[in-house]
């Protein structure tokens, strides 16, 4: 689904920083790709987490992405979350929570 969403990603005008790895990959801070955009001569880095859960049905929750939510740094412009399946409440919770921290530092989150 990562080599799926980097095709997505660039088609649209994102510029690929770290490809989509198997297993845990510390170069891009846990996240499943980095890209980033440029917009108005501005350059915004993004982490990505890519999730296909569609063939078993289950929901993305908060135990899938802990490092995902934990990790907003300054490093970040945001996040983009990218599932083949919904999210469950409590996960939607810390989106929120992130969204609004994001907020007042400028930054964003794209679910």
């Amino acid at each position: 689904m990562g080599a799926f969403l980097q095709r997505i990603l660039i088609a649209i005008g994102f510029s690929i920083i770290s490809e989509p790895s198997k297993g845990q990959n510390t170069a891009t801070d846990g996240y499943d790709l980095i890209v980033e955009e440029e917009h108005r001569r501005e350059h915004f880095k993004w982490g990505v987490s890519c999730k296909h859960y569609a063939h078993s049905g289950a929901s993305v929750n908060k135990d899938d992405e802990k490092a995902f939510t934990d990790m907003v740094t300054d490093n970040y412009t945001g996040l983009i979350a990218f599932y083949s399946t919904g999210v469950t409440s409590t996960l939607e919770n810390n989106f929120s929570k992130i969204k609004k921290k994001q907020r007042k530092k400028n930054n964003s989150i794209r679910c």
